[in-house]
């Protein structure tokens, strides 16, 4: 199953009685890193590979496929994955585990994207040897994000096949058109110790698993969002999702937990009305309450993608995050799909930033390539 992208210092707490997941970072001593030695070692040697398997999508088979796109088909914005050595990876596992423990110097202390790749990434000489390497290629390197794990690289089908030895076919399922590799690709064997690979070469992308509701309990949808005109609907309001999740104690305490001097980032892959969100705070009696909402586009390789399909689950998330934290500023994070999922791009981009928000939700990818919310 492909990767999504690097997800760093995310740990599990309640929001108002719901679990959310809050991008904290990782806990650090001063007195306590971990190796950053060279692991590329060898010269590289373009005849001498290694096959990344397991980076094929299970849909790019025979069945579907359409033959090779033009080797001039651009492949913009792919992240190419580092990883790190075991050494590193047992020192990261037990600060993970010192960041949750009470008893030691290191809980709650939290590190920065930048300072996570500095202490548990790829030696930089490692990470400069991969940028050469793309570059002697002709790849166009758009970023390396601060956690030192992943490169934002833009090319074209044809310097896939050349470097990676494989090809971007198109495909065709359910009368839907997709590009993907057609086989694993490959890698110097030199920069095995240190390259994963793409988080994908395809545009296979995860899809909404909205369904239309049926319950004797419903009632007929009229101007409803596009989408839902005529279709029947739940009846339920923000008191019965407090009352289903136990948050309305909650908001009864002589100092009310709702949200307020909080952010929390919806990653979507499309924009919203805003109007829509100001409609639904009106229509349930949260208009009286401080929270706010925009929208954000953040990042390298974040294109606006506009207002598409996936609107409406974009809608839910907005509306039912303010509804559930009516203080809290709500931002919605869209990002465009390229050879990565729009969401994962948002996440990465804000992850990365020095001071990341502090609450996020977005998707997980099912094997099947279904979209479903944190």
């Amino acid at each position: 199953m492909p990767k999504l992208g690097v997800w760093w210092g995310v740990r599990t707490i309640g929001l108002l009685g719901v679990a959310a997941l809050v991008v904290a970072g990782l806990a650090y001593g001063a007195d306590q890193g971990s190796s950053t030695a060279k692991r590329i070692t060898q010269s590289i040697d373009e005849s001498k590979v290694v096959t990344l398997t397991g980076s094929t999508h299970r849909l790019a088979n025979a069945q579907f496929d359409r033959g090779a796109v033009s080797e001039s088909t651009p492949m913009e914005h792919m992240y190419l994955q580092l990883h790190r050595g075991p050494e590193q990876e047992k020192a990261l596992e037990k600060f993970m585990r010192e960041q949750q423990d009470p008893t030691s110097p290191n809980y709650h202390k939290w590190l920065t994207a930048e300072e996570l790749g500095k202490n548990f990434g790829p030696a930089q000489e490692d990470i400069e040897t991969v940028v050469q390497w793309l570059g002697s290629h002709g790849f166009q390197v758009n970023r390396v994000f601060e956690n030192g794990l992943t490169i934002d690289v833009s090319g074209t089908a044809g310097q896939i096949k050349n470097t990676f030895h494989t090809e971007i076919h198109e495909y065709n399922v359910n009368g839907e058109k997709h590009i993907a590799n057609a086989s694993d690709p490959q890698i110097p064997a030199a920069l095995a110790d240190v390259v994963t690979g793409f988080a994908s070469l395809n545009n296979f992308m995860p899809k909404p698993l909205i369904r239309k509701p049926r319950s004797a309990f419903s009632f007929p949808c009229t101007g409803c969002p596009d989408g839902f005109d005529g279709q029947e609907q739940y009846d339920i309001a923000p008191p019965d999702f407090a009352t289903i999740y136990n948050v309305a104690p909650l908001y009864k305490r002589s100092n009310p937990i709702t949200g307020k001097g909080q952010t929390v980032v919806v990653l979507e892959i499309s924009d919203i009305k805003p109007a829509d969100v100001a409609t639904f705070r009106a229509s349930f009696g949260l208009s009286g309450y401080a929270g706010t909402f925009t929208q954000i586009h953040p990042g390298t390789g974040c294109t606006d993608p506009g207002r598409n399909g996936a609107e409406i689950e974009a809608a839910i998330d907005a509306e039912w995050a303010g509804a559930v934290a009516p203080d809290a500023a709500v931002e919605l994070a869209s990002c465009a799909n390229t050879t990565n999922f729009g969401a994962a791009i948002a996440a990465q981009n804000l992850l990365n930033k020095k001071n990341p928000p502090p609450i996020e939700s977005g998707y997980t990818i099912s094997r099947n390539s279904s979209m479903r919310s944190w």
